[in-house]
């Protein structure tokens, strides 16, 4: 019976390691220092002073202004993206669609870790035309929207914005990475594109999740005693 409850415990104990990691996503706007990490987005391309004005074809870069500041509000990740950047139009195949409109550079990577890196945008539920392109250290630009990736949180009174996550890929032995931003491709004039921050987040590491799944062992047979 106890040489059951061992196989046992150590298959459940070593089954759930992998999802027992309590890793946590730092959170970041647009440009800032946190937890040893730092964002510094670059204009490249379609930029402009400001995105007042609806189909200027410039990214511009808010606060609370217009509400996008408020998408997700209330959640850890939503209070933690008060900023922005945004357009307020679409590009077509002749305005280089495969170059990024903005870079965000995450320094301050350990080169020892492994992370996954997140981007965060906004998007509107009823809308179909709302949503951003991103990628991760030029290996391409992928298009998301409301139904694309992970709902943080849903709308506020800014007719329905709601805020997304989706996870770019994962990098190592590396110091540095860098988030790629676009805008949709479409001939629409009413495309919104919201960049809200991007997400890092440490990889356990396999000796890491086996030490977790140990320690769920010697619980249960602490238990079973």
């Amino acid at each position: 019976m106890k040489n059951t409850l061992l196989t046992t415990a150590l298959a459940v104990s070593f089954g759930a390691a992998p999802l027992a990691s309590n890793a946590a996503i730092t959170v970041m706007q647009l440009d800032e220092t946190k937890d040893g990490f730092t964002t510094a987005t670059t204009p490249i391309l379609s930029t402009g002073d400001a995105a007042g004005t609806a189909n200027d074809n410039k990214w511009g870069f808010g606060g609370d202004g217009n509400g996008y500041g408020d998408a997700g509000e209330g959640t850890t990740e939503g209070d933690a993206l008060s900023n922005y950047a945004w357009i307020a139009q679409s590009k077509n195949a002749s305005e280089e669609p495969s170059v990024p409109d903005l870079a965000v550079a995450i320094t301050g990577l350990n080169t020892a870790d492994t992370y996954n890196i997140y981007g965060y945008y906004a998007a509107n539920e009823s809308s179909a035309t709302w949503g951003v392109r991103l990628g991760l250290n030029g290996g391409g630009l992928t298009a998301y929207f409301h139904d694309s990736s992970n709902l943080i949180a849903g709308g506020n009174a800014n007719g329905g914005t709601e805020l997304y996550r989706v996870l770019l890929g994962t990098v190592d032995s590396t110091t540095t990475a860098t988030v790629d931003v676009a805008q949709l491709l479409s001939t629409n004039a009413d495309y919104r594109s919201i960049v809200k921050g991007v997400g890092i987040e440490v990889v356990p590491e396999p000796s890491s999740a086996a030490l977790l799944g140990l320690g769920g062992l010697a619980l249960i047979l602490r238990r079973r005693k």
